[in-house]
């Protein structure tokens, strides 16, 4: 909640929306680099590890399939370092896809505030 808080500045009218793409790609390129560097090394960040299979592919989920609970460094910066790289680079998307997801967020927010007044 404090992070939402933070970064909900950054989507400021006064903020300029080419450094707050600068500072979003940074943030999600260097959590996304750290993620690999740190499940390469496989001895810190997530409780057990990621194992190497003869196939290629069931090493990959492996490695990409990182403990969520208990609480795991590996799987918030694989989720924020995308989420941040998907938040700079997306700004600008316009269309019916871009239309659908819009109007699709902003239902259930109107029900929620709605239900604080009744």
């Amino acid at each position: 909640m404090p992070a939402c808080i933070y970064f909900g500045s950054f989507y400021d009218k006064s903020y300029d929306s080419n450094k707050r793409k600068r500072i979003f790609n940074i943030i999600g390129l260097t959590a996304l680099v750290l993620f690999v560097e740190l499940r390469v090394i496989n001895k810190y960040g997530d409780p057990f590890g990621w194992q190497h299979y003869d196939s290629f592919s069931q090493s990959l989920i492996s490695f990409l399939n990182p403990a969520k609970y208990p609480l795991s460094l590996m799987y918030l910066l694989m989720t924020l370092g995308a989420v941040f790289l998907f938040l700079a680079d997306s700004e600008n998307l316009k269309g019916r896809v871009v239309n659908f997801f819009s109007t699709f967020g902003r239902i259930p927010f109107f029900y929620y505030i709605l239900h604080l007044y009744v």
